[in-house]
């Protein structure tokens, strides 16, 4: 006959044995957030959220799934660029990188390849272990973006997105801010860390001018 043992209540349960399990929540928590845009953007393009007193896909996540209307847009251009950024999604679908730091990732990816690999090159020319790289090409732009994400934090990534956005001359090197910002935040880190159209398809990238309300009708 087997004994089922009895969980371990928190408060006996050592900081290293706590740490263990917020740690590996936490990875959890990332993955299937990541599998909730991939579905998401699947049923954006597929108009799942239409319907009577419905405006916008934003407006269906806000009222079936409480979000805000900021949040739900954020989810939903994120979503939406998940596909052109396979090396990420695989990252970001295991857990290794945050959906905060993916969320700033795409801030800057966008469908301009130039534009991506221009701001890669900006980002690479301030990190003393990619500043041999050659970024020419969106795969290489991808990978870079990818470092940046493993080797920082999330406020990191952020504050180097802003950087190269606000940067005139993304190319010019240890010049911009970007290479500053980039080279301060390395020496912190420790260790890893269209509009509506036809088919009234959720623009993701815009702000949704309504209000954080549910629809105008009541329906299933």
């Amino acid at each position: 006959m087997s004994v089922l043992a009895l969980p371990i209540p928190l408060e006996a349960r050592s900081i290293r044995d706590l740490e263990t399990e917020l740690l590996s929540l936490a990875a959890h928590i990332t993955a299937a957030l990541c599998q909730f845009l991939k579905v998401l953007a699947e049923f954006d393009d597929r108009n799942g959220w239409a319907g009577p007193g419905i405006r916008s896909c934003a407006h269906w996540l806000s009222w079936r799934a409480g979000m805000s209307l900021r949040t739900a847009t954020d989810h939903l251009r994120v979503a939406h660029a998940l596909p052109r950024l396979p090396r990420i999604t695989e990252a970001f679908a295991a857990g290794r990188i945050s959906y905060s730091k993916v969320r700033a990732l795409t801030r800057v990816t966008g469908t301009d390849t130039a534009a991506l690999t221009r701001i890669a090159a900006a980002i690479a020319a301030g990190d003393p272990d990619l500043r041999h790289l050659t970024v020419a090409d969106p795969e290489t732009a991808e990978q870079v973006l990818l470092n940046l994400a493993l080797s920082g934090t999330a406020s990191h990534v952020e504050t180097v997105v802003a950087a190269v956005r606000r940067q005139p001359h993304p190319t010019r090197r240890h010049r911009g801010p970007a290479g500053r910002v980039l080279a301060l935040g390395r020496r912190r880190v420790a260790g890893p860390a269209g509009p509506v159209h036809s088919r009234r398809r959720c623009r993701p990238d815009r702000r949704d001018r309504g209000t954080d309300d549910a629809p105008r009708r009541d329906h299933p």
